[in-house]
């Protein structure tokens, strides 16, 4: 003999599952549909989650003591007086020519 509760838990059972194939059926249809009129979307939209999740489990890692890599900005030195202040410099951090 089958309780009630059992047939109870059965249903909903069968019914999450109803539901959890119905959402993969409509996620499936707008991923391709998106696929189809913009190529490559969905390899992107994956790179970029991974790359998300890979940054979200390094914050969650890291004490909240230590600051994250590159939000640190170095400070600022005075400036040299042996050079103009109008001096450029290049990505290298050299010097660009004058071009007056």
């Amino acid at each position: 003999m089958v309780k009630p509760t059992d047939e109870a838990v059965g249903a909903l059972r069968q019914a999450d599952q109803s539901l959890y194939n119905q959402m993969a059926l409509e996620i499936w249809s707008l991923l391709k549909t998106t696929d189809n009129s913009t190529p490559g979307f969905w390899n992107r939209f994956m790179h970029n989650r991974q790359a998300g999740l890979k940054q979200f489990l390094d914050q969650k890692s890291r004490p909240a003591d230590i600051p994250e890599p590159g939000t640190h900005e170095p400070e600022q030195s005075e400036p040299s007086y042996s050079e103009p202040a109008s001096a450029q410099l290049d990505a290298q951090g050299e010097n660009l020519p004058n071009q007056h």
